[in-house]
């Protein structure tokens, strides 16, 4: 891609890297991957998937602990997403934001609840089911992190279901980890 200067591409191939860095749990390299592709991508001019890049970040950035980065990216995805009609970005950033509230705060909840809850809507609505089981599965982890293991059951319960019936074998391991920690 770069010989053939596919700026969105390059742009996408770079944080797709980003993407398997963070799955493989290697958060110092996702971020690095994603930056490269973000510039990439600003420099052209491009906002071809930009929510997502800023989505990852966030998502990296929650995982390592700074929920100050992953608010801050997670607020980016959802504004750009917005701006350029990317319902699905729309989506994983409420369910981000959602994440990131309660681990800010656990007495966010209810506002917390709200935007998983929201993003499962929309996901529903765009009939994405693969991204409905991860949403169920994130607000079994939001309520994880917010010390309300009783009402994680149901979601996770939920996506583990869905993960098997699609044949998600690396979610479903996901949603059976969560399972572990009730």
């Amino acid at each position: 891609m770069e010989p053939l200067k596919a700026v969105n591409w390059l742009g996408q191939a770079y944080t797709g890297i980003g993407q398997a860095c963070y799955f493989l749990g290697r958060y110092e390299e996702a971020v690095g991957y994603i930056e490269k592709g973000m510039e990439i991508q600003s420099r052209a001019g491009s906002l071809t998937w930009r929510a997502r890049q800023y989505l990852y970040l966030g998502l990296v950035y929650l995982e390592m602990g700074d929920m100050t980065k992953a608010s801050r990216n997670a607020e980016e995805a959802l504004a750009l997403a917005r701006k350029i009609a990317e319902k699905d970005h729309e989506a994983y950033s409420k369910i981000l934001l959602g994440r990131v509230a309660v681990r800010e705060e656990k007495s966010r909840l209810d506002e917390a609840e709200r935007n998983v809850l929201d993003g499962i809507r929309i996901l529903k609505d765009q009939r994405q089911k693969p991204d409905v089981a991860v949403g169920y599965l994130s607000l079994a982890e939001l309520y994880l992190d917010a010390g309300q293991n009783e009402k994680a059951l149901q979601p996770v319960r939920k996506a583990e279901a869905m993960f098997r019936e699609m044949g998600m074998d690396q979610w479903l391991k996901k949603a059976q980890e969560v399972l572990a920690k009730l």
